[in-house]
């Protein structure tokens, strides 16, 4: 039998130096990775290793299980709660084995990771993939008290007409959402609504059964490892809900209208921001004409060649009225007749500022910035991006930019604002990160 420890993530550093070592042979020194140290030289030693600042508020580890041995698992108070409330079952005579696979298992449909100093055990642990749609209902306690909102994501005003028509034209009873991530879209849709359910589709990816392959530690690393996918989808909808009913349905959104219509669940709405090839989408609107005709269909990502050649092919097999903007589509077929009468799409200075830096051209930029007195370092694009990260995104891999951001700095020094990516100016200018 193995002992359970509670890491309450009051004192990192001496929690770490009175505990952490009686899970190693040798002496344990702790290590913090920063920007640009190859992990790889980390891996194969006796020491324990944490990424950047470890926690965001004490309460949030970057993975809910911190360490174990052949005797001996750390958890966390997340990890702790959400064990809690699957009732464990250990058995007395259970091998480490068969416990650790137990509590990861308890832990996978709602928890981030695993870290263990010997990553070669996460591996070897048996993680049965779901073969069913995992339904969720968001409502309280859960342990959305743990983790923090984030509002990333990807949301055009073109689409939030759409949305805000669709809602406002069929008075929705329930609405499915194909692709989730944080949950943006979503929250944007709650606050429109009341007494309406909402099933949301996402693969909420794990992030131990993630592909993603960290060699270096990099700024982006902070924003990927600090909001764990489904915690962070959780913690957004408890906030944002109102007198509305939430599922998060971990499936493929490709294979889950079978398993919806199946289960009875009927959809007046549906929302598709995940497909952007043009088979996938087609046969996508094509299941949804076949289970759920009446619905009408919202769509993102219209921007791209694939997305208006399916479009096109719905358009010609199928009798949906079809309503275009720039970035979003809308088929219903319920009419459109007084689709975009109150559009009012207007760019404003700062639309007129992004375009100017795409097309580099920033003595422009300058002159309208210093014309308006605009200040650099207000939060004023969307995902809390400053004019500053605006200009360091079009600068970052450019050769002189180093002489044109100096006329920037002069007429306002930049300031360490972060966006909901948790990233700076500099992170995109020096590190030449880009999402």
């Amino acid at each position: 039998m193995f002992e359970l420890y509670l890491f309450d993530g009051v004192n990192n550093s001496d929690y770490f130096k009175t505990n952490i070592k009686i899970f190693t042979e040798h002496k344990t020194n702790i290590r913090k990775i920063n920007s640009l140290h190859d992990i790889e030289n980390f891996l194969d030693t006796d020491e324990i290793f944490v990424f950047g600042n470890y926690t965001y508020d004490n309460n949030v580890p970057l993975y809910p299980i911190v360490s174990f041995d052949t005797t001996s698992v750390v958890l966390t108070s997340i990890i702790w709660q959400q064990l809690k409330n699957n009732d464990i079952n250990l058995k007395k005579d259970a091998t480490f084995e068969e416990s650790l696979e137990y509590i990861v298992s308890c832990s996978y449909n709602a928890i981030g990771a695993v870290l263990t100093d010997d990553l070669e055990k996460i591996k070897q642990i048996n993680i049965k993939e779901i073969k069913n749609p995992f339904y969720v209902e968001i409502k309280y306690p859960m342990s959305s008290k743990h983790f923090q909102n984030c509002g990333h994501g990807w949301l055009s005003n073109d689409t939030k007409y759409n949305l805000k028509f669709a809602l406002q034209k069929t008075k929705p009873k329930t609405v499915l959402e194909l692709g989730s991530w944080l949950g943006k879209s979503m929250m944007f849709m709650l606050n429109l609504c009341s007494n309406t359910t909402f099933y949301s589709v996402d693969k909420f990816q794990n992030i131990c059964k993630s592909p993603y392959e960290i060699k270096k530690y990099h700024p982006i690393n902070t924003f990927y490892f600090t909001y764990p996918r489904f915690e962070t989808f959780y913690k957004n909808m408890i906030d944002n809900m109102g007198n509305n009913s939430v599922y998060a349905i971990r499936y493929d959104a490709y294979t889950i209208l079978e398993h919806l219509k199946k289960d009875n669940i009927e959809i007046d709405m549906i929302y598709i921001d995940c497909f952007k090839k043009t088979k996938e989408l087609f046969k996508t609107i094509e299941k949804c004409n076949e289970y759920y005709p009446n619905a009408t269909i919202v769509g993102d990502d219209l921007v791209f060649d694939t997305v208006k050649q399916a479009l096109f092919e719905v358009k010609n097999k199928f009798s949906y009225s079809c309503g275009l903007l720039h970035e979003s589509y809308i088929l219903t077929k319920k009419g459109l007749d007084d689709y975009k009468k109150d559009y009012n799409n207007e760019e404003t200075i700062y639309d007129k500022i992004v375009k100017l830096l795409q097309n580099k051209q920033f003595d422009d930029t300058y002159d309208i910035i210093k014309s308006n007195k605009l200040d650099l370092n207000e939060s004023v694009y969307e995902g809390g991006n400053t004019i500053y990260h605006e200009i360091c995104i079009v600068l970052r891999n450019m050769n002189d930019k180093d002489a044109i951001l100096e006329k920037f700095t002069k007429y306002q020094n930049p300031k360490d604002v972060k966006n909901e990516l948790l990233l700076i100016w500099k992170d995109y200018y020096e590190f030449g990160v880009y999402l």
